[in-house]
């Protein structure tokens, strides 16, 4: 392995490392208890900030993604609960924001689970993001533009009051693209706002656990992928 991509790879897992460290351990863990899971931070692009991956699509045209924000921090009240009475000061949040050649919109982050809740992984991709509940398999809100869906938390779990998603997360085993095996996949398909989508709306995402963002397929059939 290449010396550089080493140290990019130890320095990412160092940060995760301080990470959670501070939701477990700092100061008093009553003030941090509610850590993001290290498996839920797998989903995230595992390098440093100015390290970059590409993708192609399938007439040749390239685009580069650079990481330039990688944080985590207590959430300070940036997530407002839909329902439960929690107290924001003790959520987790850690965000990851990309740069990209076209400047399409793209970054993921994760808040950390509350009661019943499991990790959320939030992404933001060519204007349509998501909240996905990774120990539900959910996905739990969806904004695209000036339209917003959001299922409500209770203490028995989600409820749509009468708006349901249709937008769907499944986790795969593995997936082939471009001929390489992905291990443990996460496959997004966006379902919502139909008659607001364009040709080029992503509707089909595929992140890969240690890798993050591998393949997208726009509305109108065409397929990007990791290179």
């Amino acid at each position: 392995m290449n010396i550089m991509i080493l140290m990019n790879k130890l320095t990412f897992l160092s940060l995760i490392f301080t990470v959670l460290l501070l939701t477990t351990s700092c100061g008093d863990k009553e003030d941090f208890p509610n850590p993001i899971a290290a498996s839920s931070m797998n989903w995230l692009f595992q390098e440093e900030v100015g390290q970059r991956f590409t993708m192609v699509d399938d007439n040749g045209i390239t685009e580069d993604f650079v990481l330039t924000q990688s944080v985590g921090r207590n959430s300070q009240n940036d997530y407002q609960a839909n329902g439960l009475d929690i107290d924001l000061s003790k959520i987790s949040y850690y965000s990851q924001q990309f740069s990209t050649t076209y400047s399409d919109v793209f970054s993921m982050g994760l808040r950390s689970g509350y009661g019943n809740y499991g990790d959320t992984f939030l992404l933001n991709i060519g204007g349509v993001s998501y909240d996905i509940d990774l120990h539900e398999a959910l996905v739990t809100s969806v904004r695209y533009n000036s339209d917003y869906l959001s299922y409500s938390t209770t203490e028995d779990g989600y409820e749509n009051n009468g708006n349901p998603l249709y937008s769907t997360v499944t986790f795969l085993e593995n997936e082939i693209i471009n001929g390489i095996t992905y291990e443990k996949v996460m496959y997004i398909k966006y379902n919502d706002f139909i008659v607001t989508n364009t040709d080029f709306t992503i509707k089909e995402i595929y992140l890969a656990k240690g890798f993050g963002l591998v393949k997208y397929i726009r509305n109108n059939g065409i397929i990007s992928h990791r290179i």
